[in-house]
């Protein structure tokens, strides 16, 4: 059974990515995003958890500057990318839940990533 319900669900996956891909450039598509974009703008501004104000202004222009909209899609701001970026350190991973953080903190070498006792959120 296990067998015959992966083999359907991964040929209907299949399938649908096909049908996307075929489509992905078409104006069909392009039309479909720009009215999602629309809605986007019509939503209130994002109420910032971590960000105060003026880090919140300098996000959203470096955002913006760094991915910005063009004449087919929206940009990094349209597609929420401060939200996004706020959530995240305002959440678990900004706080390093899941960081080893008990030391000792010798110096590290460039190949040991990270090495330093702060959390995401310390650091930004």
């Amino acid at each position: 059974m296990i067998k015959v319900v992966s083999g359907w669900l991964l040929a209907a996956v299949s399938g649908a990515f096909k049908v996307a891909k075929a489509d992905e450039h078409s104006g069909a598509a392009r039309a479909g995003l720009g009215r999602h974009v629309a809605r986007l703008n019509d939503l209130p501004s994002t109420t910032y958890i971590f960000f105060n104000p003026e880090e919140a202004a300098f996000i959203e222009a470096a955002v913006a500057r760094l991915i910005p909209t063009d004449e087919q899609w929206g940009g990094a701001f349209e597609a929420g990318v401060p939200n996004y970026m706020d959530k995240q350190l305002a959440g678990a991973w900004g706080a390093g839940e899941r960081l080893y953080r008990s030391g000792p903190w010798y110096p590290g070498t460039p190949e040991q990533g990270y090495q330093l006792p702060f959390t995401p959120g310390e650091l930004f």
